[in-house]
């Protein structure tokens, strides 16, 4: 603990230090997660290691896409998955795996050490995401639908493409005739180790020509216990002559090694990187680690890492973001990290000065006494286009008389400024030709004397508009020379404006152009961001611009000093929040949210953001398959809620819609575990706190729907626990006066009978049916509407159709009796014959539609 309290420029100490001492424990804890390999397929890092693989062994490729939040999807993840036998079935052949959807925040900790999956294993989230338009294009092709699965044969034809299945035992069968078109597994082999002292090179001769992600697993666990920096300069001469591209990730532990790297194990990495011509790939790795938020988040500055950025100016100082982020510290990081990366400058580069040391700044900034928040400005009622129009006609009746009147050119660049955004805001014509006009007019203006520096302020914002951003820096530049004190720090705001918008522009352009576009840039924000007349945006501005660059630590700390001092600001939080997702360290939220909550104990917008945060930690707890862990987040994140509607009663409408989502959190969470039954609880809680929850869609692009289906569904354990006919009965109870979650639910047992249909359960399919026909009268009963009668009457024209099929006209006319007059036609007599019953039917569905429940995307 000693350690990471030592330094004085950690900010906020009670939140940086311990807070840096629990998530180096967890990160650790989900690298080293005990993987039972009786239940973990072993996916592949890359496309071309199972490819390799596959040729050696003469094995088939199996390619799996998966996506989440799909019933389909979550079943085979866990039902299949981490079956033993299905586990087993997966052996004969060289498995990978995609998915776009990142459960882990991040892919390694801060020792370097792999992060697998939560959801999937083996893999990091940035792989199998990687992975994903890879196996799209080179297998599968078509629309991208999930889940599915292919055997490759080693030639590259396909045995099978398999997907939208209903009952998962095909997938069964698929695998158990394909595997006879592979060698016969054998037992997992054990990894290679090291053949002798770890100080020679040829003892690391096996692990560094792995190939399967178990022998480079070994390899990288091997390189994490070495004690002497002469065992790593062993293992990279091995590794220089066997490796390969993904031995980047070796070298990732190296890298990030306690005490950090000397120069001459980091000489050896670089040779490394050049005999083994994978400068792209570790350059990557480089930048990742460099904008990563290191092991004291919340506090600027490069540390231990400082010595990385010689590194990446020898490994790749070419590329474009290599270059930017090499410019970047050395224009604005401390004196330290700023020697260490002036060798990226180049001939005949020199640093800017007076140079922003960012790091300093923040500093000064905090310690210094806070400063009120500027009240914000008054804003004028936009003016309509005809009292617009209106006044360029007259104006351009004076202006031929007095064509060079300043105060007229003014008066008319204004008038055609207004009218253009008011012409865009409504999409009319006309716009660019007025911005053309207004630009003209106002620079004639100043040119004519009329020195008032609100007219190029007024340019800026034209060139601006106009997307012209080297013409908006140029006009800033000029109006701050020109303007009076009192407005120089407008002028800084468009400086730092277009500056940011040309980083993209000058990123690996002219080197000494996009050198100083940083620095003025970074001078202009600290500025603007320190003076009296600040605002959220100018904050979020800094922290966004050093962010675009590649420095996240100073953009987390600039954020994180601007939370504590506008507490009650949204946009500032959701920046903060925004960076610290993109450093791939969202957990930090609730506990820095909860610091400044407790600095500020009257602030009922302090325990708001306190209890956001908390959620957000729940629902990335949820991601990480850690579903005790999200229930106990969103339990807190509710108590914040409700003390922050105890402060300010205005608020409880708000809180109220939060606190639902957090019922609605807990509820999936409980899914993760099959606990189906406290799923259906959690879903009639958040019902009964706010009933207009529906199409509400939480941080994992869930709605309360998904919760009721998958409460309600089947699943490999049996039929759902959930007393069906007492939620509906708590849903009554809750909201007497709305019917939606109650046909909610007879929609979902008519999607599980159409289900059981597909496993061939016809007799439960049927118990479904009548399930899903009582929902839908109860509906009907609290509120008699067409949309409850149409869902009444699917239900029951499906069932009247199964029966048809059967034979049982007799059954079928009682379904169909009730159906008819829902949709409006006339029940059938009971003379009616099977062909007149059938008719019926067939009217009945042209009028309904497909047989299915009602439709939504997933589903």
């Amino acid at each position: 603990m000693k350690s990471i309290l030592r330094s004085a420029r950690v900010a906020s100490p009670l939140w940086t230090g311990v807070l840096a001492f629990a998530l180096v424990c967890t990160a650790a804890a989900r690298a080293q997660k005990v993987v039972d390999r009786d239940r973990q397929i072993l996916w592949q890092r890359t496309v071309e290691d199972a490819v390799h693989l596959a040729r050696a062994e003469n094995r088939p490729l199996l390619v799996a896409v998966n996506m989440d939040g799909e019933s389909a999807s979550e079943r085979i993840v866990r039902e299949r998955y981490r079956d033993p036998a299905f586990v087993a079935r997966t052996r004969p052949f060289v498995c990978v795996i995609a998915s776009a959807f990142r459960h882990a925040p991040r892919d390694h900790d801060d020792q370097g050490r792999r992060i697998p999956c939560p959801r999937l294993g083996e893999v990091t989230c940035g792989e199998h995401i990687a992975l994903e338009p890879i196996l799209f294009d080179r297998y599968l092709g078509g629309e991208r639908i999930a889940p599915r699965h292919a055997v490759i044969l080693p030639d590259g034809t396909k045995d099978f493409d398999v997907f939208m299945l209903f009952d998962m035992r095909d997938l069964d069968k698929k695998l158990a005739g394909a595997d006879q078109l592979a060698p016969p597994p054998s037992a997992v082999s054990a990894p290679p180790t090291l053949s002798g002292p770890a100080s020679q090179p040829a003892s690391w001769a096996a692990l560094a020509r792995a190939k399967d992600h178990l022998g480079r697993a070994a390899f990288e666990e091997a390189l994490s216990g070495i004690v002497s920096e002469a065992d790593g300069v062993a293992a990279l001469r091995a590794m220089s002559s066997a490796g390969d591209a993904g031995s980047v990730e070796a070298l990732r532990v190296l890298l990030r090694r306690s005490p950090p790297p000397s120069p001459e194990l980091l000489d050896a990495v670089a040779k490394t990187v050049e005999a083994l011509g994978i400068q792209a790939p570790a350059a990557a790795a480089l930048r990742e680690q460099i904008a990563g938020l290191g092991r004291r988040p919340g506090a600027p500055g490069l540390d231990e890492d400082a010595n990385l950025l010689p590194l990446l100016r020898r490994v790749d100082a070419a590329s474009a973001a290599s270059r930017t982020l090499l410019f970047a510290y050395a224009a604005l990081g401390t004196e330290p990290d700023s020697a260490l990366a002036a060798p990226a400058l180049g001939a005949g580069l020199e640093l800017p000065k007076p140079r922003p040391d960012v790091a300093r700044w923040w500093s000064g900034l905090r310690d210094a006494p806070p400063v009120d928040p500027a009240p914000p400005k008054p804003v004028a009622e936009p003016r309509s286009a005809a009292s617009l129009e209106e006044e360029l006609s007259e104006l351009d009746r004076e202006l031929d008389t007095r064509p060079n009147d300043p105060e007229l050119t003014a008066r008319y660049g204004r008038a055609s400024l207004a009218l253009a955004e008011r012409r865009t805001e409504s999409g009319s014509e006309g716009a660019p030709l007025l911005l053309q006009d207004a630009d003209r007019f106002l620079e004639r203006s100043w040119q004519g004397g009329k020195r008032d520096v609100t007219l190029l302020f007024e340019r800026a914002k034209i060139a601006y508009l106009r997307g012209k951003y080297a013409d908006e820096e140029k006009i800033a530049i000029e109006a701050q020379a020109a303007a009076p004190p009192d407005a120089r720090i407008e002028a800084e705001r468009w400086i730092g404006d277009a500056a940011a918008r040309l980083l993209a522009a000058r990123s690996g352009a002219d080197a000494a152009a996009e050198l100083d576009g940083i620095v003025r840039g970074a001078r202009a924000f600290t500025e603007v961001a320190a003076s009296a007349s600040a605002d959220d945006t100018d904050w979020i501005s800094l922290g966004s611009f050093l962010g675009a660059l590649g420095m996240r630590r100073e953009e987390v700390a600039i954020l994180g000093l601007a939370a504590e001092r506008r507490v009650a600001s949204p946009a500032i939080r959701g920046a903060l929040n925004a960076a610290l997702w993109a450093g791939g360290r969202i957990e930090l939220a609730a506990p820095k949210a909860e610091w400044i909550a407790a600095k500020n104990p009257d602030s009922a917008d302090a325990a708001w953001h306190a209890g956001f945060a908390r959620m957000l930690l729940g629902e990335d707890l949820r991601r990480g398959e850690d579903p005790d862990g999200a229930i106990r987040a969103y339990e807190k994140a509710s108590a914040w809620f409700r003390r922050c509607a105890e402060l300010r009663p205005e608020y409880k409408e708000n809180t109220d819609h939060y606190r639902a989502l957090c019922g609605l959190g807990s509820g999936f969470a409980h899914l993760l575990a099959d606990r189906r039954a406290d799923a259906a609880r959690c879903f009639a809680e958040a019902v009964a706190i706010r009933p207009a929850i529906e199409g509400t869609r939480d941080g994992l692009d869930r709605e309360p729907v998904d919760l009721l289906d998958g409460a309600l569904e089947w699943r490999e354990s049996g039929r759902s626990p959930v007393d069906v006919a007492g939620l509906i009965g708590a849903l009554e109870r809750l909201a007497p006066a709305d019917s939606t979650w109650i046909r909610a639910v007879a929609d979902s047992e008519l999607r599980e009978a159409l289900r059981a249909d597909g496993r061939g359960e016809i007799v439960e399919g049927d118990r479904y049916l009548r399930v899903s026909i009582d929902a839908a009268r109860r509906a009907v009963a609290v509120s008699d509407d067409e949309e409850n009668r149409r869902a009444l009457a699917q239900s029951l024209t499906i069932l009247a159709e199964r029966l048809l099929e059967r034979g049982d006209a007799g059954e079928a006319r009682k379904w169909l009796a009730e159906a008819a007059p829902l949709l409006g036609e006339t029940a059938p007599s009971s003379n009616d014959d099977t062909e007149a019953l059938k008719g019926l039917a067939a009217k009945l569905r042209t009028a309904l539609g497909e047989a299915r429940p009602r439709f939504r995307p997933g589903r």
